[in-house]
């Protein structure tokens, strides 16, 4: 559990600051961490519909 509590916590901390890099101050920049979100939340989707089928026969054997 704790493993799992720190990296959450380095992933908002991370995310913050990598928000704030692409953001820069400039309010059109804005979208562009929506879209980086949006596609790694499809990335880990994906990856985990297809990596979940492959160990899931081995959970409920």
């Amino acid at each position: 559990m704790a493993t799992m509590y720190i990296a959450l916590e380095a992933g908002i901390g991370l995310g913050a600051l990598f928000a704030g890099k692409l953001y820069q101050g400039k309010i059109e920049n804005i979208a562009m961490s929506y879209y980086l979100a949006a596609f790694l939340a499809l990335a880990g989707f994906i990856y985990l519909s297809f990596a979940g089928k492959k160990h899931e026969s081995i959970i409920f054997e």
